[in-house]
């Protein structure tokens, strides 16, 4: 056996050299037998078909492509109205667009207000008459319909946020009413006595007007914003003297900061507030009178910052709230800017530096 595997063992090696010397030449060739063709060709085709099926699934799965746009179209979408009331006023060259709300209104009204309820954004005008506070929605004026949030003789209101402050009774007092609850009375109304029920009966913090103590007698009022620190003032002037009060946010509410005793007239033509940047509190203009030469006007002021000096530097020493010669009958003061006063008369008009 030996002797055999030492023969056919170089022949062998040999077999092997050219077996892989031919493969490395590229000379060797696989035997083209028809079953294989036709196998891998079978093979070819269902590769291609697989293919296509992929391509026009992810094709049905793809959305449709959107049509271009066009980049100089502009959209024209008409602005969302802050209230729903009456229409915007035009912006017009000529003439101020009033619109008229009602004629021949029977009730005796003393001073006016706007507010636009938060939730139904509806806009009232609540107006303060001889015969009590009435409120009218102008989102709904085919009803032709006021309804009385309060039945007692109103003088003057302003509204701040949700709440409306009024001169109110046959004896005046500062009252303060929440605007969301009385017009929730007039939304849900009952024909049963139960609604009915007296207000001295009724807890104070589920009233919906509640009485500021200490303002009996109250004949004036003012209110007006400081735009140098965001604080809002309300100030009255009773027979007794004056007092001064802050909004406070948290309590929603207006809460005393200032009381002055000093003699009032009971007949007050002008009481507004001015605003100067170097004072704290407001101070407030009572009445304007001509001056020594009879071309200017000088407003007689009470400053709130101080009690020893009652007015501006500018006065010439009659030491009176209201000064009885040359006395100016004025219609309105207002104060437009910094350092402008608008004084408005029977048949004037004048700005103040």
């Amino acid at each position: 056996m030996d002797e055999l595997s030492n023969q056919f063992s170089p022949d062998l090696q040999d077999l092997h050299n050219t077996v892989a010397s031919t493969c490395q030449n590229g000379s060797l060739t696989p035997t083209n037998s028809p079953r294989l063709n036709q196998k891998s060709q079978n093979n070819n085709r269902n590769r291609l078909s697989e293919d296509d099926d992929k391509e026009n699934s992810q094709k049905d799965k793809q959305p449709p492509q959107a049509p271009p746009r066009r980049r100089n179209q502009k959209k024209t979408s008409s602005p969302k109205p802050i209230s729903n009331g009456l229409p915007p006023t035009p912006k017009v060259h000529m003439g101020a667009c009033f619109s008229k709300v009602f004629n021949e209104c029977p009730l005796r009204i003393h001073c006016t207000a706007t507010w636009v309820h938060p939730e139904t954004r509806d806009q009232h005008i609540l107006f303060g008459c001889e015969e009590g506070i009435y409120t009218l929605n102008l989102n709904e004026l085919h009803d032709a319909c006021m309804d009385q949030l309060y039945p007692r003789r109103s003088i003057w209101m302003f509204v701040v946020k949700d709440v409306l402050m009024t001169l109110s009774g046959k004896t005046t007092h500062l009252y303060r009413h929440d605007l969301l609850a009385l017009h929730s009375k007039q939304t849900h109304r009952f024909s049963l006595s139960m609604n009915k029920i007296p207000e001295r009966f009724v807890p104070r913090r589920f009233s919906t007007t509640t009485k500021v103590p200490d303002t009996k007698g109250c004949i004036k009022c003012c209110v007006g914003r400081n735009p140098y620190n965001g604080y809002k003032y309300l100030c009255g002037a009773t027979m007794n003297g004056l007092f001064l009060m802050q909004w406070y946010n948290p309590l929603n509410k207006f809460m005393l900061l200032k009381q002055f005793e000093c003699w009032v007239p009971s007949k007050l033509s002008v009481f507004e507030m001015i605003i100067s940047p170097e004072m704290e509190y407001p101070m407030i203009c009572v009445g304007v009178r001509k001056g020594y030469d009879r071309g200017n006007l000088k407003l007689d002021m009470i400053n709130l910052n101080s009690t020893a000096n009652w007015f501006s530097e500018d006065s010439d020493g009659s030491e009176t709230i209201v000064p009885r010669h040359d006395s100016i009958d004025v219609v309105k003061v207002s104060q437009l800017e910094k350092d402008i006063i608008l004084v408005c008369s029977e048949s004037k008009l004048a700005l103040l530096n």
